[in-house]
């Protein structure tokens, strides 16, 4: 009797720890894709010259859901100073965002933030009017670069860096 107790509670454990690791993910244990990001209708990895108008639309996709998404901002007219005086930073994040004021520079600018990032499989946003602004305060030849990094449900990260060039006119 006691031999029969020993292997009902062997069976019992194995059987409850099989179904704990199969309720860890729904792909047998597999790890979902890595977050990518594109540039839609061009290449992410290409430095693009400033022109006004254009297109600078990002297509996010995180199949495990948006945990974390940061922009870093390079750029010799976009400073700290400068960004400051609009509620910004030169690194921000999009799912918390630092400040109220950070929070509405960065809709004003056509970023999502809070819940329209956070846990999303895929996103995208549009700062085609964002881009052309340089120009339009800074006139010499210049790049001015923005790294996205995205970090999602499985702890995977994926950066990428939009790169812009400007030339003086």
């Amino acid at each position: 009797m006691k031999r029969l107790m020993c292997l009902t509670m062997a069976v019992a454990m194995t059987m409850g720890a099989a179904f704990l690791v199969g309720c860890d993910d729904d792909d047998n244990g597999k790890k979902h894709d890595a977050p990518t990001l594109a540039l839609k209708n061009g290449d992410i990895k290409a430095v693009h010259e400033i022109e006004s108008p254009m297109s600078v639309v990002v297509d996010v996709a995180a199949p495990a859901g948006i945990t974390d998404f940061t922009v870093k901002i390079e750029s010799p007219c976009l400073t700290a100073e400068v960004l400051g005086d609009l509620g910004l930073a030169q690194e921000m994040n999009l799912v918390t965002p630092a400040t109220e004021a950070m929070s509405e520079g960065l809709k004003e600018l056509g970023f999502p933030i809070g819940n329209e990032v956070k846990g999303k499989t895929s996103l995208s946003f549009d700062i085609s009017q964002l881009v052309p602004m340089i120009a339009m305060i800074y006139n010499e030849d210049s790049n001015h670069n923005f790294v996205l990094t995205v970090i999602d449900a499985d702890n995977q990260k994926t950066a990428g860096t939009l790169r812009f060039h400007l030339t003086a006119k």
